[in-house]
């Protein structure tokens, strides 16, 4: 069983926890509460939605990755919600996403066509060192 962080807003931490119903599951709804998860726990996996703490998807991502004890961590980016900027914004936060070290980033248009059992998969993958952005 993996201990994974989920970092996310309220709705998307629910289907989370449905996706992956056999793990280790902590969740954060702020950055702070987040950071105070990384400090007390050790985690296998983060999972952070673009939506989290008003879109502060990439301070975590970016403190993660600057911070020795914790960059080692896969981290997987995912957007469950529709957004009003699709395109452009979805190829500008994809991009992003791998300049700052994400292990995977999933847009909504991929996670509305993939079911429960696809998304488990992918982020379980992601544990096993198969995925990439």
């Amino acid at each position: 069983m993996a201990s994974i962080l989920l970092a996310d807003v309220k709705h998307n931490l629910e289907r989370l926890t449905c996706i992956l119903p056999d793990q280790d599951l902590h969740k954060a709804t702020t950055v702070v509460g987040a950071q105070r998860l990384l400090k007390r726990l050790n985690f296998d996996l983060i999972v952070c939605g673009v939506r989290f703490d008003d879109c502060r998807m990439f301070d975590l991502l970016r403190a993660i990755r600057h911070d020795l004890s914790l960059s080692h961590i896969p981290f997987i980016c995912w957007e469950n919600d529709q957004s009003e900027l699709r395109n452009q914004a979805c190829d500008s936060t994809a991009k992003a996403a791998k300049v700052l070290g994400a292990s995977l980033y999933l847009e909504f248009m991929e996670v509305s066509q993939m079911s429960d059992e696809e998304l488990r998969q992918a982020f379980t993958g992601c544990l096993q060192g198969n995925q990439a952005v």
